[in-house]
This record gives structure tokens, C-alpha cells and sequence, in this order.
């Protein structure tokens, strides 16, 4: 390797982030491991974003800033910064996220020895009031490798786990999506974690991961960006695994991912049901109930959510 190329390139998507972006900014230059550059795409922001990154970036010649000229998605966003990325391996890190100090040079320790090219660690919890609400796979409790069928199963939305493996940032070996080229999925504005990850698993990769807590995940409420357009973004994930789903021949990683596209399934009857009960039509939404019970839980869930957060507010 180059000595004069980064052992690793940490790839950040941000948009309108002012409120969070530099601490997890700093949280990547401020690492143990100082052979890195930090590749944060701004994705269009209208806030203060820009001459917070243009500041950081003075003070750190690591850090650079890539403006795509369009706002593309998270997907899109890391796309842009692939393609800048020079350092051996990729790291990913969301806006509003932040790296344990050591996070990087540990990682590198356990791809060295345990022959990893694809690993993550294990995100810990953190609310948005800063309550440490533990590791999202309390369940991984020693280095664990999960093949494509594994990565389905438990990223499937049907209430078992609280939080699927697709919230995993993976370190990954750059070499592994150039060769051949692999990319986020543009038209995907969630779920694209999950989609790149699976392709590389699919490829025949097996994904390390550990059971340290060395990346704090901000746990927000419902009402996130994704929430905005919800019909056209599970329309999207739905596209994408039907695709999946026509490439693949039967077998145990058929099964996870027809079980995983029913959940998701699940998740666009209860907007419809939502959109319906906001709607005053109690009648239409129990219909589409009828026909697919499945979906009840989600449903009572959403709704317990909003009678929370009422009577939150009404105190």
C-alpha cells in the first residue's frame, strides 16, 4: 500500500445536520488511528451545515467536503464519496452518529485476526435526550459471522428484534465493491444499508460482527426524514426486493427474503390504514385489515406512539 494513501476513508452523508454534524465529525479525526480521510457529502443543506464543514475542514486538512450539486439520497451521497474514497478500507458514519475514540484502529485488530475483509461492531443505543439504552443485538455476545440468509432473517419487520441488522456501519475492504463495481442503490431512501450489504453477502462475503459498542447510534422518534414520503420510499424497498427476489433460486435465503418482503409488505398496509384512520375513514381502514391481519400490530404500534406523544405534549 501507498504510505501516502489513508488506511481507511469514512464516508458521511449529511443534510441540514447543523445540530449534530460536528460532533460526529470530530468523533472521526479524533480517532486513535490517524491514518484516515473523512469524506462527508452535503446533500443540499439549507442550514448552517456548510460553513460548519468549511470551518472543520480548515482546521483539518483530513476532512473533505464533496458537494454533489443535487440532493441524491443517502444512497447517492455515499456513492459520491465512494468514488472520492482513497484510504484501503471503507468506513461508514451517519450525521447525527458518532465513533467511540478507539473505534477504527479495533476494527483494524479484529479484521487482522480474524481474516475479515467486511466486519462491524455492535451499535449502541443512544435516545436523542442522550439516555444509553445499551446495544441494539444484546444477543451478540462474541465475534459472530452472518452469511446473506442470516443478514435476511434478522432483518425482517415482524417485531422480533427491535432492531434489525441493517442498522450495522460496516468497515469494509475497499477492494470488495471495486472489483466488481458495487454501489448503493440510488432510489432507495431507507433501506440502502441493508440492499449494499446483502449484495456483497451475496457475492459470497461473510460480514464479522462483534459484540463491542464502539459506534453510538441516535435512536430517534418516528418523524424522521423518512417519514416525510413514506408511500413512495416503501414503494421503492418493495421494487428492490422483488428484484433481489427474481434473482434468487429456492432455498434458505429465498425463504428469509420472502419473509423479510412480507414484512415490508406489512409496513405499506399500516401507512395506507394510517392515512385512512387520518382520514376519517375508520371503515376503509378496517377493511384493509380484514384483508391483511398481519399488519394489526404495526398499526397498534403506530398508534400507541402517537397517543404517547399527545399526552407527552399535553403535560
Amino acid at each position: 500500500m501507498n504510505p501516502a494513501l489513508p488506511e481507511v476513508s469514512v464516508v458521511m452523508p449529511v443534510l441540514d445536520g447543523e445540530a449534530w454534524v460536528e460532533r460526529s465529525v470530530r468523533s472521526a479525526l479524533e480517532q486513535t488511528l490517524r491514518s484516515i480521510e473523512v469524506l462527508v457529502v452535503d446533500d443540499g443543506s439549507t442550514d448552517r451545515t456548510p460553513e460548519i464543514l468549511a470551518r472543520l475542514g480548515a482546521q483539518d486538512a483530513r476532512l473533505q467536503v464533496v458537494h454533489g450539486g443535487r440532493r441524491r439520497g443517502p444512497g447517492g451521497a455515499r456513492n459520491l464519496a465512494f468514488d472520492a474514497a482513497r484510504g484501503r478500507w471503507i468506513a461508514f458514519l451517519d450525521a447525527d452518529d458518532r465513533f467511540h475514540p478507539e473505534r477504527l484502529e479495533r476494527l483494524l485488530a479484529a479484521a487482522r485476526e480474524h481474516g475479515a475483509t467486511l466486519l462491524a461492531d455492535n451499535p449502541h443505543a443512544l435516545t436523542e435526550q442522550g439516555r444509553d439504552d445499551g446495544v441494539l443485538w444484546p444477543w451478540v455476545t462474541a465475534p459472530t459471522r452472518v452469511d446473506a440468509t442470516e443478514w435476511a432473517r434478522r432483518n425482517a419487520w415482524d417485531g422480533r428484534d427491535a432492531f434489525g441488522y441493517g442498522y450495522a456501519k460496516p468497515l469494509v475492504l475497499r477492494e470488495l465493491i471495486e472489483s466488481p463495481r458495487l454501489r448503493m442503490r440510488e432510489e432507495l431512501r431507507m433501506m440502502e444499508d441493508y440492499h449494499f450489504v446483502l449484495a456483497l453477502l451475496r457475492r459470497g462475503h461473510e460480514l464479522l460482527l462483534l459484540p463491542d459498542g464502539l459506534y453510538d447510534y441516535t435512536v430517534r422518534r418516528e418523524g424522521a426524514a423518512t417519514r416525510a414520503t413514506p408511500e413512495k420510499h416503501l414503494a421503492a424497498v418493495l421494487s428492490a426486493g422483488r428484484e433481489v427476489l427474481e434473482e434468487v433460486p429456492p432455498g434458505p435465503l429465498r425463504s428469509a427474503l420472502e419473509r423479510q418482503q412480507h414484512t415490508v409488505e406489512l409496513r405499506a398496509v399500516r401507512f395506507e390504514v394510517l392515512q385512512r384512520l387520518k382520514a376519517h375513514d375508520a371503515f376503509g381502514a378496517a377493511r384493509l385489515l380484514v384483508r391483511e391481519p398481519g399488519a394489526l400490530p404495526f398499526v397498534a404500534t403506530s398508534l400507541r406512539e402517537v397517543l404517547q406523544r399527545r399526552l407527552h405534549a399535553s403535560r
